[in-house]
């Protein structure tokens, strides 16, 4: 575990929690496109090459959902995304990157509502635990934060569904 690693790491983490608190749509997307360069930067630091190498396409997918119809993009980043599971397998927990960005792709672009917060959870629990393995503390402190809010917010949407008539 390298300490310069992590502070990237960390720093990428509080990028993103700023990131959530954009009401501008464009900030948002951009910030968290730089925030996963820091994460990628992160795990190549700490010599988790399946984190660095999907962290990269995750950010090329950030900077590529500013762009209107990125819908159609959808199919590259997949094939992105098991080039790089493939490229950088060398233990069998290198694939929870891979899963989880292939989970949290498929959300974003087809999934609304609840169904696109329980996919980012999901998405979230396979990086958490590659975080865990990995030791990766900013990292893994997003996707707990990512985790929270999500399960939050669907809390939320259940006591707005029960007041409704």
């Amino acid at each position: 575990m390298h300490m310069f690693g992590q502070i990237i790491g960390m720093i990428g983490f509080l990028l993103l929690v700023f990131a959530f608190w954009q009401k501008n749509e464009l900030r948002l997307r951009v910030i968290s496109g730089v925030a996963t360069i820091l994460m990628a930067s992160n795990f190549f630091i700490n010599s988790a090459y399946a984190g660095g190498f999907t962290m990269c396409v995750s950010s090329m997918r950030s900077f590529a959902s500013i762009k209107k119809g990125a819908k159609k993009f959808f199919p590259v980043f997949i094939v992105f995304y098991i080039c790089v599971g493939i490229y950088s397998y060398h233990n069998f927990y290198d694939v929870l990157p891979m899963c989880g960005s292939i989970t949290s792709t498929t959300a974003l672009f087809y999934l609304s509502g609840r169904g696109l917060r329980l996919g980012s959870i999901i998405s979230c629990i396979l990086w958490l635990t590659y975080d865990v393995i990995t030791v990766s503390i900013g990292p893994g402190m997003m996707e707990s934060f990512i985790i929270i809010a999500n399960i939050y917010r669907i809390s939320e949407m259940g006591r707005i569904d029960k007041a409704l008539p």
